[in-house]
């Protein structure tokens, strides 16, 4: 938006009241909606009239008149009509003398809108909100140094001045022969490709909108200069569940697209952990092959998975189990053409099958008899897990008391303190346990592993927070098989 006209619509707008706004110029003959007196403790909104208006459906001259607000310039802007919302950062803009001594009047003002569900979580609506101020700031940084919002706009007008002559030639025409053929008036998704291909301005809108739509989040330039990433995520709300040196990162993209996408002035040591990461490396691993700290590492990473460039799960090992992601939203005819691209010699369906029950990697690998195909498998469930395909179950151990016992116990209770800190046991439930006692080493172990059996813990959290192996989490089951049970199922953050 910029002074008193709209430049630039994206998506495309289908409405016939554009058409009349547009080709006839006559705003008297259109509906405009009227403003409902607000009750006690409502806010005002947009009454229709006859027609169901949305905001879309307003006419350009109003809605620019509501978007406009020349007396809160640099400052956050949110207007609600109806079910949507509008927010934006409307900024003046200094014009140059010699831009008056042209003959189209110069820019004083742009308003960049984002129009959302009124409804969206505040969470939303606050990042979005932030997300407009930065694109503001950004592009008021470049119309300072080059005059570029100056620029495309004109281009955008010159475009839609085109499209209206194209408009007025078809009504004419129409008027003429005494009839419309619907078929030869110029369409908005016409305009729309036009401006797009004429002016980077729009492009940026336009990858803007898919970007956070489709992924919550972009990178882009503004004017081919100026690195801009946008995030809908919250930097302040962080996961229950904390990165572990167990785990490791998988970068999303192809081969490299991480690396080539990375800004100019990136850290070396951004880059330094994207060269060796791999699904198969622990962060331990990472740490040794880098010389960065965990500490460092964790940061890095927690920076990836923010910007949607990666997401931290347990390193890829046999011992993993991995089944198909009920979540799954992607269309399965897109990922089956990416995956025949990349493994021309296995079918996805069939690979995705193997995944209906949950068993080891191993089991899957084993029953490959070809090395070459079963190096082959890995990098397939890497690309699965990379396209969310499949997610890992993991084992979790509960202790089983007596009822007498257990309508005292703290066993299953979630404490009020950190969400992976052990529950200790209460003095009735060690005086239960007492009597399991046989004094040897397994007991002892038993014991300390206690506080960890109440289904927070998976097995593998278990061994690293108690330096153990496996083996040896694996024989305390065994041994008290009578008082604990495993139960398998997924993480859920």
């Amino acid at each position: 938006m910029s002074g008193d006209s709209v430049v630039f619509r994206f998506p495309v707008v289908h409405r016939n009241i554009l058409h009349a706004e547009t080709t006839n110029k006559n705003y008297g003959n259109v509906e405009v909606p009227t403003i409902q007196a607000p009750k006690d403790d409502e806010e005002p909104t947009i009454n229709p009239q006859k027609t169901d208006y949305s905001p879309w459906n307003i006419p350009s001259k109003i809605l620019v008149s509501m978007l406009s607000p020349t007396h809160i310039c640099g400052q956050n802007f949110v207007l609600t009509i109806d079910n949507n919302l509008f927010c934006g950062v409307p900024t003046m803009v200094e014009t140059m003398k010699e831009e008056y001594d042209q003959e189209d009047e110069p820019l004083t003002m742009f308003h960049l809108v984002f129009c959302l569900k009124r409804d969206s979580p505040n969470s939303f609506i606050q990042m979005c909100q932030m997300i407009a101020a930065k694109i503001t700031l950004g592009l008021n940084h470049e119309q300072n140094r080059c005059r570029y919002v100056s620029k495309e706009v004109k281009k955008m007008f010159d475009i839609k001045a085109v499209y209206n002559d194209k408009v007025q030639q078809w009504q004419n025409s129409s008027r003429n022969n005494g009839r419309r053929d619907s078929s030869m008036r110029p369409t908005r998704e016409e305009l729309t490709k036009n401006l797009l291909n004429a002016s980077s301005l729009a492009v940026l809108i336009e990858e803007i909108f898919y970007g956070i739509r489709e992924r919550g989040y972009v990178n882009s330039l503004i004017n081919n200069w100026l690195y801009l990433s946008l995030t809908v995520k919250n930097p302040t709300c962080h996961p229950n569940i904390p990165i572990r040196p167990y785990q490791t990162l998988l970068l999303f993209g192809e081969d490299g697209e991480v690396k080539r996408n990375l800004p100019i002035n990136a850290s070396p040591a951004l880059r330094k952990l994207i060269d060796v990461a791999k699904p198969t490396k622990s962060f331990m691993t990472l740490q040794n092959e880098t010389g960065l700290s965990l500490t460092q590492l964790f940061r890095i990473a927690s920076h990836l998975v923010y910007w949607g460039k990666a997401k931290v799960i347990d390193t890829l090992t046999k011992k993993n189990v991995y089944i198909l992601n009920p979540d799954c939203k992607s269309s399965f005819s897109d990922l089956r053409t990416s995956f025949l691209e990349h493994f021309k010699e296995w079918n996805l369906a069939d690979r995705l099958k193997g995944f209906s029950i949950p068993i080891p990697l191993k089991a899957h690998i084993t029953s490959i008899s070809l090395p070459n195909a079963q190096r082959e498998f890995v990098n397939i469930v890497i690309w699965l897990l990379r396209h969310e395909l499949l997610i890992e179950v993991h084992t979790f151990v509960y202790l089983l008391l007596p009822p007498s016992i257990s309508k005292l116990s703290s066993i299953g209770e979630v404490d009020e303190g950190y969400y992976l800190s052990p529950t200790p046991l209460k003095e009735h439930e060690e005086q239960y346990l007492d009597q399991w006692d046989d004094g040897s080493k397994e007991h002892r172990l038993f014991r300390r592993l206690c506080p960890y059996f109440h289904g927070r813990h998976h097995t593998r959290e278990i061994q690293w927070q108690q330096n153990i192996e496996r083996e040896e989490l694996d024989r305390v089951l065994t041994k008290y098989s009578r008082i604990v049970i495993t139960v398998d199922h997924n993480v859920t953050n």
